[in-house]
């Protein structure tokens, strides 16, 4: 039997483990939340395309970074919520080439919200050159959520709360990439973007 690369972690104790990478755009606050269950919490910078991702990488670029999931055979699971919901801000967790989750230049899939967007959270992927989205029947509000992003190389599943919301076959991901969650603003927004995790989990399929 073949046994393929499997990350889960927790986001308990005091602070992040080592192999995770807190990649910041500017100023931001962030640490292990002091309530039950909280998890690992982060505000983005007050500030146009502000942002702030947890995952393996340091840079934009693919050199020397470590990426273990086929972009194109694997499934990522967050368990999220959106503290607040300023007008410009965005939350993502899924799977990406780079530490740019959701964005054109970069291979990627996600369990997406973005206000200014949709009030729904959506599938999205990007192929490297585009990105697009597709909106479930699920209203984004500021509690805790179990994202799923399973990519099957023709397509991609996405199930929210234990329920199969959208089926994507549009700008398929390829390559490889690491497990990702990233919260940001679009355009300045008073307080900037907060968010908290509490459970990620990547495998190889």
């Amino acid at each position: 039997m073949a046994y393929k690369q499997h990350f889960i972690e927790w986001f308990s104790g005091k602070q992040l483990p080592s192999y995770l990478v807190n990649t910041l755009s500017g100023s931001a606050s962030h640490g292990m939340s002091d309530e039950i269950d909280g998890g690992f919490k982060t505000t983005c910078p007050n500030s146009t395309h502000g942002g702030i991702e947890i995952n393996f990488n340091s840079t934009n670029t693919n050199t020397g970074n470590i990426r273990q999931y086929d972009l194109s055979s694997s499934t990522v699971i967050g368990v999220v919520k959106k503290t607040d919901l300023p007008t410009t801000g965005w939350l993502g967790v899924g799977c990406a080439d780079n530490r740019n989750l959701g964005t054109d230049a970069a291979n990627n899939y996600s369990c997406k919200y973005h206000q200014s967007a949709s009030a729904y959270v959506q599938g999205r992927s990007g192929d490297g050159t585009n990105t697009t989205d597709i909106s479930s029947t699920l209203t984004m509000d500021t509690n805790f959520h179990s994202y799923k992003s399973e990519s099957l190389g023709a397509k991609i599943l996405y199930t929210m709360d234990g329920s199969l919301q959208v089926t994507k076959t549009t700008n398929m991901p390829t390559g490889k990439g690491n497990p990702s969650m990233r919260v940001g603003m679009n355009t300045a927004h008073s307080g900037g973007s907060t968010a908290q995790i509490r459970y990620m989990e990547a495998y190889n399929t």
